[in-house]
Order: C-alpha cells, then structure tokens, then sequence
C-alpha cells in the first residue's frame, strides 16, 4: 500500500486511466476491457449516462460491489436502486467528476445511507467516446484501510476528518458548494438537507491528473 489515504491499488487504477486518455480528455470505455482491469476483477462496476436520462444505467457490478450492496444492480438505474431520500446523495459524486472532469475519490463512514460499519473508498473515473460529453464511469470500491490506520493512531470521532489530507499531490479537497453549473443532464439536489449531508463524515476530492 504506498499511501494510507489512496490505496495502491487505487492509485494503479488512475495511472491507468491517465495512460489509457493519452492525448485525449479522457479514455474510452472500451478502453477498460477485462484484460485491461483484471487486477481490479470484481471491484469494478460500469454506468452509462445518457444524454436524455436524468439518472445512471448500472450496466455492471463486480461480485464484490454486489457483496458490499447487499445485491446486483446490474441492468438497473442507479436512483431505483436506493431508497429516494438517498438518490441525490448517492448522484451527487458523479456530478462532481462531471463538473470537474476529472476522476473522484470518495471515502464514505461506517454507517453511512445506513451501511455498514466499515469505511468503504470508492474511486469514480470518467470516459467519453467523443472525448466531450461523459458518457461512462468506470467505479471501483474496496473496503478501506483508514479504520485500521485511525485505530494504530488512536483517532475517534470528530478526528477523523482532519486525518484524511489529499490521497495524491494534486488532488483538490471539496466540498457541496463547490460544485456549480449543475449539467441539465444530471438533476439537481432537491431533497432538504442532502447538499449538507452529502459533505457530513464523507470525504470527497477531485484528482486532477
């Protein structure tokens, strides 16, 4: 594991991407092939975003996403997958990384949309076919180390935020409001409170690689 914040495998996972983008803005989604991420093998899930849908179509998820949701919601939108005071919560990092055009981390709490009690890293990285509009995620989500590496440093409660600096050097520490120009293509947060919660114990940044 080369750094405590983004896991090895994570960060071979955005070397990836940037190698597979080259000169482009990003890479394809055909780009990812199972040959290409077989490290990552069941880790891994794919969502298309269509120009006329207002959510995300699951078009995979990895046996261990699968193990970790509690089901598959492959073949699925993602928001009828989650119960609906949680869609804008769990949509919210994908507009992130399209606002921002870059991959995205996010560490999500023991608990959290009432999950279990561990630390789960997800890391969500953008692909586009015509290299403007995004049109696939590639997602990866593994258990986290931090619970281990708070408990070796004896790190509880209200701690544990300012324990988690930028996973790379030039990743940039977000919050809600600075996401703007919300894509017509994506809802906007309507719930009361969601753009509050959305930042309350869970850890987002934008790596700009």
């Amino acid at each position: 594991m080369g750094n405590i914040y983004l896991s090895e495998k994570l960060s071979r996972l955005v070397d990836l991407w940037v190698q597979k983008r080259g000169p482009r803005n990003f890479p394809r989604k055909a780009d990812f092939d199972a040959f290409a991420v077989r490290q990552w093998i069941g880790h891994i899930g794919i969502l298309e975003r269509r120009k006329d849908d207002k959510s995300l179509f699951v078009r995979l998820s990895g046996s261990m996403i699968v193990e970790y949701d509690g089901a598959d919601f492959t073949g699925r939108y993602l928001a009828d997958c989650v119960p609906d005071h949680a869609v804008d919560e769990i949509l919210h990092p994908y507009r992130i990384c399209i606002d921002h055009r870059a991959p995205v981390f996010i560490r999500l709490p023991p608990g959290h949309l009432g999950g279990s009690f561990r630390y789960y890293d997800r890391l969500i990285l953008p692909c586009s076919d015509n290299d403007t509009f995004i049109d696939h995620f590639i997602v990866a989500i593994y258990v986290s180390d931090f619970q281990r590496y708070l408990n070796e440093h004896g790190v509880y409660g209200d701690q544990t935020l300012s324990h988690m600096p930028p996973s790379r050097p030039n990743a940039a520490l977000l919050d809600a409001a600075a996401v703007s120009d919300t894509p017509e293509s994506m809802p906007a947060c309507t719930h009361p409170g969601v753009e509050n919660a959305a930042t309350q114990g869970q850890f987002v940044e934008v790596i700009h690689v």
